[in-house]
């Protein structure tokens, strides 16, 4: 089964293989401002559209700004989260509080609140677990969220990979069913963001290994169809 992700306004649906697999993990990479979380917001959006439920976990936002950003990319948010089919959680609080922050990994395995919706979104999973955890321990949440995707969910998170150890970063390349890199090109004042997909295990369709698109407000994201593919 695939969820359907799909919005009339942008061709990303297709370039994604008309959907992403149920029972997957999906890593996202990139460096900072690559484009990864408008990616992330638009695929929530879209999952939504669809029928989808999505939990969304940040490490950047507050519900306040996550809100105010989806609304900028006419991404309405509200009446799904009055329909209980969208929950978000910001963990931005505590990385500003005091409380240990190795502990973060045993608090995304035993917060079973998290994966009551069909799939799970970590945006800026590296921040929580830089310099704090070590490989055995990431591999534990690996295994987990294998057995989450197991049961048919599926589970995303965002990494920038300057932030962890090259271990690690394979460690979770190994596990991705999916992988997907973002970088940006200036184009003389223009920044476009490019979307490499180095992996897709499962794919049910054909999909475009390389993506080229730009952000723009009340669009979201628009495909840069004259880009090669």
């Amino acid at each position: 089964m695939l969820k359907k992700m799909q919005l009339e306004r942008d061709e990303l649906h297709r370039r994604l293989g008309m959907g992403i697999p149920s029972g997957s993990l999906m890593l996202i990479e990139g460096d900072h401002s690559s484009g990864k979380s408008v990616f992330l917001q638009r695929l929530t959006y879209g999952f939504l559209s669809n029928g989808h439920s999505v939990t969304y976990v940040s490490t950047q936002l507050t519900t306040k700004d996550f809100i105010r950003q989806m609304y900028s990319l006419d991404f309405p948010v509200l009446t799904h989260i009055t329909a209980k089919r969208f929950v978000f959680f910001s963990i931005v609080p505590l990385l500003r509080g005091t409380q240990q922050k190795d502990k973060f990994i045993r608090k995304i395995m035993t917060s079973e609140i998290l994966y009551k919706k069909e799939i799970v979104i970590f945006d800026g999973l590296s921040t929580l677990i830089k310099n704090n955890e070590g490989p055995e321990n990431v591999s534990d949440m690996l295994n987990f969220f294998k057995r989450i995707t197991g049961i048919d969910k599926l589970v995303i998170m965002s990494i920038i990979p300057k932030e962890l150890d090259e271990e690690i970063v394979s460690q979770m390349r190994s596990a991705a069913d999916i992988n997907i890199y973002f970088s940006n090109k200036a184009t003389g004042e223009e920044i476009k963001h490019i979307m490499t997909i180095k992996k897709y295990n499962g794919a049910a369709n054909q999909y475009i290994a390389k993506t080229t698109f730009k952000v723009l407000p009340k669009q979201g994201i628009v495909v840069d169809i004259s880009a090669v593919a």
